[in-house]
């Protein structure tokens, strides 16, 4: 049987009942055979649908979802990888062991080829899973695997293809902001930075957490920001390894309600002044900083510039703002405040 669409279109579908060995004979050519065996040997597969086709050395075309054959430091990892990908996928809940066939010339010198689940939500490559050996020169066995659906390649056992982020999530709560983030696998990842923007394009660093090294086991990471801003905000997940190559995940957007215990008037601004009132009796005024959205101080007053009447501050901002947004840090005895102003 050839199947060789990039789509996966061309595929073999099989209704499997019982355990036991299923043999698909695909061919790339009429001399080349590359059999596929899916043997089932726990649960129910339902019916279960399988293609293959042999791409250029550089591993493209893509098939569907799948972006890149990168390595964990974003180099093209096409010469450490087969030739050719294979469309798996099942209706039903099974654990099977598959081997794959490929032919010498698309092995092309690889040594150990473990066969590896592309992930289309992440955009990466699943380490490879379940015990994995070669039977033959041109064959990969990959023991107990229990996902199927989507597509699979084989890469080299000592470079494999990256597996980037299970999940990156940020929820805001009554005052805080909720970070969690997951990985299954990491290889010489240093550390974490977790970063927000007002705007979506200008971050600035939250907080910074190590990474665990290099491992294949899944492992699950939380912090929190207690310092959000109000409205609507921007928080993502960089990832740096050893070398210092960096990763940066997709980006959340947050909409953060603050207990207004400090008020800001108005906002747009219209003229050179700006008011700040605390609305807590307990607290007390003893800073104000301004910056630009790309952390640039515009101006800074201290307690001694500081004229208070009657719990509201008036500040006359002169000539130091030009129409633009604008990040307002206030500052009092039980913590920092930050709001966003714009002038118009």
């Amino acid at each position: 049987i050839r199947s060789e669409t990039e789509d996966g279109t061309a595929a073999v579908k099989w209704q499997i009942s019982t355990n036991g060995s299923f043999v698909v004979p695909f061919g790339f050519t009429s001399s080349e055979y590359i059999p596929f065996t899916y043997q089932a040997i726990a649960g129910n597969s339902g019916t279960v649908t399988l293609a293959t086709y042999h791409s250029a050395a550089d591993n493209t075309p893509y098939p569907p979802t799948v972006t890149h054959v990168r390595d964990f430091s974003g180099a093209d990892n096409s010469t450490n990888t087969v030739d050719r990908y294979w469309r798996l996928e099942s209706t039903g809940s099974a654990t099977s062991n598959l081997t794959f066939s490929f032919t010498a010339s698309e092995r092309s010198g690889l040594v150990n080829p473990r066969a590896q689940l592309w992930e289309p939500i992440t955009m990466g490559w699943f380490p490879p899973t379940g015990i994995q050996s070669n039977p033959t020169a041109v064959t990969t066995l990959a023991n107990t695997i229990s996902a199927l659906n989507t597509w699979w390649t084989l890469s080299s056992a000592s470079n494999p293809l990256p597996v980037e982020l299970v999940s990156f999530t940020a929820v805001a709560e009554s005052k805080s902001v909720n970070l969690k983030w997951s990985t299954s696998s990491e290889i010489n990842n240093d550390y974490f930075t977790i970063e927000k923007s007002v705007d979506g394009e200008n971050f600035v660093k939250v907080e910074q957490l190590p990474g665990s090294g290099t491992t294949s086991i899944m492992h699950n990471y939380a912090t929190k920001d207690y310092l959000p801003f109000s409205g609507v905000s921007y928080y993502r997940l960089k990832q740096t390894d050893y070398n210092g190559i960096s990763s940066w995940s997709e980006v959340k957007k947050v909409n953060f309600v603050k207990d207004h215990q400090v008020v800001v008037y108005p906002n747009p601004l219209i003229g050179n002044e700006v008011n700040i009132n605390i609305q807590n009796d307990q607290e007390k005024l003893i800073g104000v900083t301004i910056y630009d959205l790309a952390g640039k101080l515009i101006t800074k007053m201290d307690e001694g510039d500081i004229n208070n009447q009657n719990g509201s501050t008036n500040f006359d901002l002169g000539g130091s703002l030009t129409k633009g947004t604008y990040l307002l840090e206030v500052s009092t005895n039980s913590g920092i405040y930050r709001e966003r102003i714009i002038k118009q």
